[in-house]
Formats: structure tokens, sequence, C-alpha cells
């Protein structure tokens, strides 16, 4: 499979820049850099354009006029010529498909992730052989003229080109898609595995008591490299699900504030730059700033998505999940209205053009996905599925009912069929806790997920009451070593299920 050729210097210049123009021009245009994003039906890609591949990979290598440098030297660049021509190949006149090509016309993603690291890799090579011939080059003419500055003007170009060439492997990695009931990451199968971030869960403000406010604080202070490399290094995980507020997102609500917008949104891009796979989860809890919301999906929904999705809706790499944890009991009239509000936020986030995969939390705060699925349709194939929340607070209403049976009466049976998350789980004593058979269901759990192929995300690395780390210093998963039993108090928890989404998916 191939995608259209890249179209000439003189197609993509504008009319007064066009080929038939004076030299100097001419000379101006070649040189440009430019980073194309080409949408070919469900392919979405970033591929070099022509100039920059033209600047890099030829034996030949020439600057612009416009900083005073004449042909300079030849550098070998077979490499990274070889590497360009074997990841993005020029088709033939022939095999070119038209311009308004369908989706298998396109080269497949997973092709380019593949080849894209490798081609940045050859290319920083050239870059760094062109620096070494420079210095020789310019570092005399730098002597002889201090204040011609050529030399720091060639350094700034070459390192604009790097700036557009590395993120290309960090982006096309992070792909994911769904096919079935099951879920691919680059073109490969993939079993989602991640962590719950409660860092942006409220926006920062006197609006809560000092001791929430100093909370809330401490939430911000967790987050950053150290807490993220735990993540991945820790607990393997592939994904960070960031809960975020919906009054504070909602420009209607009192405590709407930009500065937190402007959080959320370079908290998103810190943790796709880390190479994550990021969900931003959508709540109106107590605990995101303003009590007694409504616990389904509403206006103020759509309001507070507004705000943040047209800025990320491009990323193939953020799956949203559209509202945590639907409060209503799965019954026909709850159903009606969790398929009338879920149908209208789906059908707005394809208004706005996004392309990403939707997630619709169960009904019963997302403890109860079956029979809902077929109730919802999107206008895209393949683009929607189910989050659930896995708790045992409904286990210990039915103590003669086994976990297996339990978990298949949710969820289970509509996960055979179509694609679901388990978004949030842990077990701790203090919260949601059974009897003193904890551990054991929480093992039987997770091995059901694993033989249904349902993906997991623990809740939460900076939660005090659902501990997946006992501290922040060592990041120790938490594990049922001391477990004593439950505990009936709501305060901070001792055990979790750290050390078994560590092992996840082979417990």
């Amino acid at each position: 499979m191939t995608c259209p050729a890249l179209p000439s210097v003189a197609e993509q210049a504008p009319p007064s820049r066009k080929r038939a123009a004076a030299p100097a021009s001419r000379r101006a245009d070649v040189h440009r850099p430019y980073i194309r994003v080409l949408h070919c039906g469900a392919c979405k890609f970033t591929l070099l354009s022509y100039e920059i591949v033209r600047f890099m990979c030829k034996k030949m290598v020439f600057l612009p006029t416009t900083v005073g440098l004449s042909k300079i030297t030849t550098i070998s660049s077979h490499s990274a010529t070889k590497t360009f021509m074997a990841a993005f190949p020029r088709p033939t006149a022939s095999a070119r498909p038209p311009r308004t090509g369908a989706a298998a016309d396109c080269l497949p993603t997973s092709r380019i992730t593949e080849n894209s690291g490798m081609l940045t890799r050859s290319i920083v090579a050239s870059l760094l052989s062109l620096s070494a011939t420079l210095f020789p080059t310019f570092g005399g003419a730098m002597a002889r003229d201090p204040t011609a500055g050529q030399f720091r003007i060639v350094v700034r170009y070459v390192a604009l080109v790097l700036g557009l060439l590395l993120p290309l492997s960090a982006t096309a990695a992070q792909n994911v898609t769904i096919v079935g009931k099951d879920f691919y990451l680059d073109g490969k199968p993939w079993l989602p595995k991640g962590i719950d971030v409660e860092a942006f869960n409220r926006p920062l403000g006197n609006y809560e008591s000092p001791s929430l406010q100093e909370s809330a604080r401490q939430l911000r202070q967790y987050w950053g490299p150290t807490e993220i490399e735990a993540i991945k290094s820790v607990f393997g995980a592939q994904t960070i699900r960031l809960t975020i507020s919906q009054p504070g997102l909602d420009p209607q609500s009192t405590i709407y504030s930009s500065t937190y917008r402007d959080e959320v949104l370079n908290a998103i891009r810190q943790a796709r730059a880390s190479g994550f796979v990021v969900i931003p989860n959508m709540d109106s809890q107590g605990e995101n700033g303003v009590p007694n919301l409504p616990c389904m999906p509403n206006d103020s929904t759509k309001r507070a998505w507004k705000t943040i999705a047209p800025s990320v809706i491009n990323d193939p790499g953020v799956m949203f999940e559209l509202f945590n944890e639907p409060c209503r009991a799965n019954w026909d009239q709850a159903r009606k209205e969790w398929a009338g509000e879920m149908q209208g936020l789906v059908d707005m986030f394809r208004g706005m053009g996004a392309r990403n995969i939707l997630l619709l939390d169960g009904l019963g705060y997302a403890q109860w996905t079956n029979d809902l699925f077929p109730l919802v349709h999107d206008s895209m194939p393949n683009r929607l599925a189910l989050a659930v929340h896995p708790y045992f607070d409904g286990l210990k209403k039915e103590p003669t009912t086994t976990p297996e049976s339990y978990f298949r009466a949710h969820f289970g049976r509509d996960a055979a069929s179509y694609p679901i998350i388990a978004t949030e789980w842990n077990a701790v004593e203090t919260n949601g806790c059974v009897d003193g058979r904890l551990p054991e269901i929480a093992l039987s759990l997770v091995r059901y997920l694993q033989h249904m192929h349902i993906g997991l995300i623990g809740w939460a690395i900076d939660s005090e009451h659902g501990k997946l780390v006992k501290d922040h210093i060592h990041f120790e998963p938490t594990n049922y070593d001391n477990f004593q039993g439950c505990s009936g108090n709501k305060g901070p928890s001792v055990s979790g299920a750290g050390r078994l989404l560590a092992a996840f998916p082979n417990n």
C-alpha cells in the first residue's frame, strides 16, 4: 500500500514563489522546512516534507542565501537516504492512488511507526555530521569576523530541523484503534494497562477549606517527572488516566478557571510527551470542587469538554472518558437516560471533528455495563468502547454469589462481544471492602480480566483512599501482606492492589 506522492516544491509554494520566480526567492523557498499532516481515510500520520528530506538526505547540503552562505561541503548521508527510501517509498506514476483515495490506499500507520524512529536516528546522525563539518568551516570565519554570527545562525537552523524531526517517533508511536472488541496500539494487539492520576481533579482556589486546598496543592506537587517515571518503571503502564473537574472546566460554573484549563492541557501534553496514551476523564463528584452536582451527564458536561477537547482531538493517542460513573442503577428508565445523554456527547465530539476513541462508563457508578453498548451509535465505526469500574460494593449484597458469576452478570457477558476497559479499580480495606476475602476476590478479578482480555487502570497513584503505592519516595506498590479485614472508616488505606496491578496481565 502506498500514499499519494508529495507535491513538488513548486506545487507547495504560494503563487508568488513558484519555480519561475527570481532565483533568490526560489532558493529561500527550497529550504523552508515543513511538516505535512496527511488525512487519508482512516489513516493519519506525519511525513517529513520534501524540502526537509532534500536538505537532510542529499549528498550536497545547501543553506539559505539569507544567512549569507554558499555551497559549503559534501556530507556522506547514504544511510539517511536509504532509510528514508525504505520508510517512505515514492510510488511510481502508475501506482499512485487518486488524491481522494480511501483508507485502503494509505500507508499503514504501523509501518510509519516502525520506521519513523529509525528514520529520525539516521537523520539526526546526518545532522551531527553536518555540525561536525561546520565547526572547522565556520570557526575560522567567526574568529576573523566575530560579528558575523554565521555559526550561530547555522546552529539555530539545524536545531529547528532537529526539533521538527524528534517528535515524529513519539507522536506516531501511539495510535490507538479498535478491531472488533480488541484494542490495537500502532497496529499491534494491545491490552491497556494504566494508572489513574488525581492531581488535577479540581482547580486550586479559596472556594475550599484550608485543609482541602492544602490537599489539592499536595497532589499537584506529586505530579511530575518522578511520578511519571514510576508509573512507567514500577507498574509497566502505558496509559495515564487524568481525572478532571467538570465544574472547573464549565464556563458557567462558579469555580471555572482558565488557569485550570491550561493546567489540564499541559498535563495531557506532558503525559503524551512521556510516551503514554492519555485518557482525560470528566468527573462531577464532590471531590471535583462542587458538591451535589447531577450524577448523570448533562449540558454542563458538554460545555466542559468544549473548553479542552478542541486542543487535543487530533491526537490518536488520546481517548476520552466522557463522564465518570453515572450513578443510576441499571434499569429501563435509567438506560434510556444514559443512552440519550451519552449519544449527545458522542455526537458533539464527532461534530467537532474528533476521530478519537470515546469511552462510555456504565451505570451503577460504572459497575454495570451489560446491555448498554447497543443503545448508542457512532458515525465512525470501531471508535466506541465501554468503561467499567469493577469495585466490589454490590458483591457485599450477594454473599452466595461467586466472584466470577458476579463479574459476568455485571460486565463480563457483553465484554465477550464489545470493546471494554476497566478504567478504574482498586480493592482496599476502607472503601468497597467485601469481607475478609478481599485479597482473594481481588486476585479473582484480575485473573478474570486477564482471561477476558480486558485492560485495567488502577486507582490511584496519588490518592490516600485508594493507594497503589506506599509512598512517593520509593513508590513501592501496595499489597495485602498486612491486611487485617475491612475497616469501617473512610480514612486513608494501607492495603491495596498495587502489586496485582504491577504484575498485570501475568497474575
